[in-house]
């Protein structure tokens, strides 16, 4: 529960008044335990012994105000969404369209785009390195927001252990002046989970990692309180990816940013958008996202995780429509069905992070043609099924544009200066 009250934000360079309705100084922070019972499995006296430790909360608003951004893509379309949505610029946005011309004849594809989500990453000013960049930024945009405006301290999410989702989190996070929590499970070794586990160190994660995802949910609960002690509050939760109706509205906005780069003629209107699907949330909000731009393309969900299911696709889509139409009656109400999902799930091998032929024959590809970095885990087998795709001769004719998910900066500026030996102990098997 939440208390508020109306502000007038005067704009110096906008001929209008805005008024907006915001959280007003003091929480209920059981609002905190509400988001984390939805999605983790906490036992009933677990939550029992949270729920009676809630408390109402004050905290001062002024700096959540002040960094408030009101230039979103979908915001110009549907205004209402701006007077309740809170959403601060976290990526380098928009994110650079470019034709792939020399790489898309060697495969066939004569009309192939890539959209460099890859750079969101904001560089640091005086510094050599940019901040974590990929896809997830978009998400964390809408969520840190709320975050921010509850009141809160620390920011908990989970995920494999070189998650880019909970490295994009710490990143962004601090930037914010947040604290973050990172549980990780199991995944398959490679070069960038060390990578990643070596930067959330760098930017000061609490990094918990549990052997068995069957030990999370008494883990969260038991940070969960710790957190409240420190704080005074609880943690604002984010689940597994920042696949939830609010992440998922930074990918609704997306497909908004790129219909303005094709009304600028950046490219043609793309028949097929191909883009690597694991939590869901980023094939979720640009199959809706083109829906309401009025965009024609077909999203190609390549399946790089044993999760993807086209029902729970049409779920999370379906419950991000609503959240988006009960902030703004005029966003639209779509029937969106699972024939209307196109998954590929040829390129998935053994599963989750596990590498293929394929994609390390596409991440080659890419990276001798365009010198831009790919990924095993998930860009890596997305941009196969484009190459797999042209090969059979299906893209020949097609405007094809694959987004580029990967956060594919050079760290090594910066792991170099980490001792892995830092990290918690039952991390240091991915290192030796």
């Amino acid at each position: 529960m939440v208390k508020k009250r109306c502000l007038i934000v005067f704009f110096m360079s906008l001929p209008f008044v805005l008024v907006f309705c915001l959280n007003a100084t003091e929480v209920y922070d059981s609002v905190m335990i509400d988001k984390l019972a939805r999605y983790v499995q906490v036992s009933k006296p677990t939550l029992d012994v949270l729920y009676n430790r809630a408390s109402v909360v004050e905290y001062d608003e002024t700096e959540f105000l002040s960094k408030l951004s009101f230039s979103c893509p979908t915001f110009q379309c549907f205004p209402g969404l701006k007077h309740n949505l809170p959403h601060i610029d976290l990526g380098d946005l928009p994110t650079a369209v470019e034709k792939l011309q020399e790489l898309g004849k060697i495969i066939g594809c004569k009309n192939l785009y890539i959209k460099r989500d890859d750079n969101t990453g904001k560089k640091v000013s005086g510094e050599v390195y940019r901040f974590f960049g990929g896809n997830k930024i978009r998400k964390l945009e809408f969520l840190l927001a709320e975050a921010l405006s509850l009141g809160c301290k620390t920011v908990m999410t989970i995920g494999g252990a070189g998650s880019n989702h909970a490295l994009a989190t710490t990143v962004c996070s601090s930037n914010l002046g947040l604290k973050s929590v990172s549980i990780l499970g199991p995944q398959e070794n490679n070069s960038i989970v060390r990578r990643n586990l070596l930067l959330g160190e760098f930017y000061g994660a609490d990094l918990n990692y549990f052997k068995s995802w069957k030990d999370y949910p008494s883990g969260i609960a038991s940070l969960f309180f710790s957190a409240k002690e420190i704080d005074g509050i609880f943690p604002y939760y984010i689940t597994v990816g920042g696949s939830c109706p609010l992440g998922v509205v930074g990918f609704v906005n997306a497909a908004f940013e790129l219909k303005k780069q094709i009304q600028q003629g950046l490219l043609p209107e793309p028949d097929f958008v191909y883009v690597a699907c694991g939590s869901m949330g980023t094939t979720a909000g640009l199959i809706l996202g083109l829906k309401a731009a009025g965009l024609q393309s077909k999203v190609i969900a390549v399946k790089v995780g044993d999760s993807p299911r086209k029902r729970k696709i049409v779920d999370l889509i379906k419950e991000t429509n609503y959240f988006l139409h009960k902030k703004d009656l005029e966003f639209p109400i779509f029937d969106i069905k699972e024939n209307d999902i196109f998954f590929e799930k040829g390129f998935l091998g053994k599963g989750y992070s596990h590498p293929t032929e394929e994609a390390i024959e596409a991440i080659e590809l890419m990276k001798d043609c365009e010198n831009i970095n790919l990924d095993l885990t998930y860009s890596g087998k997305a941009f196969a099924a484009v190459v797999g795709h042209a090969r059979k001769n299906l893209l020949q004719d097609k405007v094809v544009l694959f987004w580029n998910t990967f956060c594919g900066y050079d760290y090594d500026e910066i792991i170099t200066t980490v001792n892995y030996k830092t990290l918690p102990t039952n991390l240091h098997a991915y290192f030796n």
